[in-house]
């Protein structure tokens, strides 16, 4: 089963232009128990791969998810995974197309 995933996380990072360094940083803000270096299971690897995936629906590139990390871990560093991702939530928001109604 964690071939599937592998195969799943390398498809979204490539898609989504991350390299390893940044899914491994990607990784240790999704799993709070996580240690860079550390081999996933397969439901981390799910896991780091529904983040990535939020990450690029966010429109957000490898550059900007780095300073956005670095930006939230030197504001709050108690509380650094939780402001990141609502953030990466707020902007995957704003970039979701909008249902429309259909007129008449």
């Amino acid at each position: 089963m964690s071939e599937k995933h592998r195969r799943r996380l390398a498809a979204a990072a490539t898609t989504a232009g991350y390299p390893g360094e940044l899914l491994s940083a990607i990784a240790h803000a999704t799993l709070p128990g996580y240690t860079p270096g550390e081999r996933l299971t397969d439901h981390g690897l799910g896991q780091v791969t529904d983040a990535v995936e939020l990450l690029a629906e966010a429109g957000l590139t490898a550059q900007q998810t780095r300073a956005l990390l670095t930006a939230c871990r030197t504001r709050a560093p108690e509380r650094w995974r939780q402001q990141f991702w609502e953030l990466v939530v707020k902007a995957a928001s704003a970039t979701a197309p909008h249902a429309r109604a259909n007129p008449g």
